[in-house]
């Protein structure tokens, strides 16, 4: 159910490439939320270093949603950027797979499989 690759890069690094990439690949990043930080506001530690990107293509969006206006709740899309002893990951939940019993419109496979293909080159290129 999900796409998840080891960086050889440093947490940092792979943050700091990020939003360069996706930007050329097509995709805007809506927001960026530092899980630390907001688990250290609430007064909560974890030890890794975790970062989710939620990212849009907004043709793709206007696509995905022409099908049908609830598929919205699957929007934006995130991409995951976490620490696990030491090793960098870069993770997301694989659209084919949370779309696949969605509605039996026949254009959302071939859609869900497109959107999953662009979000994968963003993870193969900044890793």
């Amino acid at each position: 159910m999900r796409y998840c690759v080891d960086s050889d890069k440093s947490f940092s690094e792979v943050v700091f490439d990020f939003e360069p990439v996706a930007q050329r690949l097509g995709f805007v990043v809506l927001n960026r939320h530092d899980l630390g930080e907001t688990l250290c506001g609430k007064g909560l530690d974890i030890d890794e270093d975790g970062q989710v990107f939620e990212i849009i293509n907004y043709r793709l969006a206007e696509r995905l949603l022409s099908i049908d206006m609830a598929l919205s709740i699957t929007l934006p899309w995130r991409i995951a950027v976490t620490t696990d002893s030491g090793a960098t990951r870069i993770s997301l939940l694989r659209p084919t797979q949370q779309l696949k019993d969605w509605v039996s419109a026949p254009a959302l496979p071939r859609l869900a499989s497109d959107i999953e293909c662009r979000l994968i080159a963003i993870i193969d290129e900044v890793r």
